[in-house]
């Protein structure tokens, strides 16, 4: 071969390295070539995991070839359209906006359960209460001129009757359960008595149980109740079956570990007052009012006044009073310390620890009840539509997520770990109960 053919074929591979080689530099660390832009620019990283897992990626419309959970990486920069599909679920859909040189995070995205409301058992009920853990059921309804207090189990789809009286055309009767859903209460405003069952529907004796004005649950200790008397305040421990009287109480009083709280009525203003073995501390000064103690632990008090007002107080603070807003209905977590609340058409999260108020939507419609669900979703019913909204948004926009529509809820309430929403109100022109499955017993629930 002649050597001046040889020096050719040299340079050209010489040529080609030189050209080659950043190519395949600027390749391996990410960079593209983009045609919107007409540049050489550094791609990003998406991440994605969701609850339950094995959800299909879509961007743009395009499937990924990726379920979740995933890391797609080489992603030129733009706002691209997320979809996460799973066969049976709610679709989850959002714009992200991917950045060169970046990872976006959509993290643990919760997918609901496409599925039908189940009709659990028809009755028409007075009253209905549900304990904490969300796995019975307390009701009154009327029968044949009889006034019962049942137990439901959804579980075992299992009644079971406590309490038989005579009817009378008074319907002031409630029922509470205790901290943990051992004791169930009813108390029959209009007689002034109260009775105690276990929850597995055995009768409780109360060595007082007439002339009772008020009654409250502690809410951190299972066995203790106080009720309110007109001779005061008196906490009975119904494991050990001791009494104790309070001093400085009037109807007004609850009980805050081995403290009484008492609204005192001055003449400017209502002041929240503390007492400890008689001796007195401020707490708060509120607006002249009447206020009733809803929330209450070592640390925070929620008020509501017949105004339609809510207060956020930290005790022992200096400033104490956190938040005053015109609340329509609430929900508060005592594990994070956060309140959601509505005034009927904003609703808007509140931060104890930052101090900060996000306003989450701002709707059209009424917006008719709020709680949290375990997973920080927020569930609040709209009209006739039961709703899941993000509490933070992962896209651009909060997703919301469409349960149930056409029900006309009244009560609602969500089982400890996530899986069952149930609901008191109408469907298909029947009242009742109703079972909403809404997750399977899989990770994150």
């Amino acid at each position: 071969m002649p050597i001046w053919i040889r020096r050719v074929i040299f340079w050209t591979f010489v040529m080609i390295f030189f050209i080659t080689a950043p190519l395949l530099v600027l390749y391996t660390a990410g960079y593209r070539y983009s045609i919107s832009s007409g540049l050489v620019t550094r791609t990003g990283v998406l991440s994605i995991t969701t609850s339950p897992r094995s959800a299909e990626i879509y961007l743009d419309s395009q499937y990924a070839g990726a379920k979740t959970p995933e890391v797609l990486k080489r992603i030129l920069p733009g706002t691209y359209g997320i979809e996460l599909r799973k066969d049976g679920y709610h679709s989850w859909t959002g714009e992200v906006e991917i950045k060169s040189g970046q990872t976006k995070q959509l993290q643990n995205i919760q997918l609901f359960l496409d599925s039908e409301a189940q009709l659990l058992f028809d009755k028409e009920t007075d009253v209905i209460s549900v304990n904490p853990q969300g796995d019975t059921i307390a009701y009154a309804t009327r029968e044949g001129g009889w006034q019962e207090i049942w137990l439901y189990r959804p579980k075992e789809n299992s009644h079971t009757l406590l309490n038989q009286q005579i009817a009378s055309d008074q319907k002031n009767l409630e029922l509470a359960w205790s901290a943990a859903g051992t004791y169930l209460s009813a108390f029959d405003i209009d007689a002034n008595t109260v009775a105690i069952y276990k929850n597995d529907a055995t009768a409780v004796s109360l060595p007082v149980n007439e002339d009772i004005i008020g009654l409250e649950w502690n809410p951190s200790s299972d066995a203790l109740i106080a009720l309110t008397t007109e001779d005061g305040l008196v906490q009975i421990d119904l494991q050990a079956g001791l009494i104790k009287s309070f001093a400085q109480t009037d109807e007004t009083s609850v009980l805050l570990d081995a403290s009484v709280l008492r609204l005192i009525s001055g003449s400017d203003y209502t002041e929240i007052a503390q007492y400890v073995d008689n001796e007195k501390e401020t707490l708060a000064l509120l607006p002249k009012g009447t206020y009733t103690i809803e929330e209450r632990d070592g640390t925070y008090l929620i008020l509501t006044d017949t105004r339609g007002r809510l207060y956020l107080i930290q005790i022992h603070q200096d400033q104490p009073i956190l938040l005053e807003r015109e609340v329509d209905t609430y929900d508060w977590d005592p594990q994070s310390d956060r309140l959601v609340f509505t005034d009927g058409f904003e609703l808007s999260v509140y931060d104890a620890s930052s101090h900060i108020t996000e306003l989450i939507t701002r709707q059209s419609t009424q917006i008719k009840t709020v709680t949290w669900h375990p997973q920080s979703n927020i569930v609040f019913v709209q009209d006739d539509a039961l709703r899941a909204y993000e509490t933070y948004a992962q896209a651009k926009q909060r997703f919301v997520t469409t349960l149930l529509e056409n029900a006309d809820i009244q009560t609602l309430w969500i089982s400890k770990d996530g899986r069952n929403i149930y609901f008191y109100g109408q469907q298909n022109g029947a009242y009742g109960v109703y079972s909403l499955e809404i997750a399977k017993l899989i990770e994150g629930f």
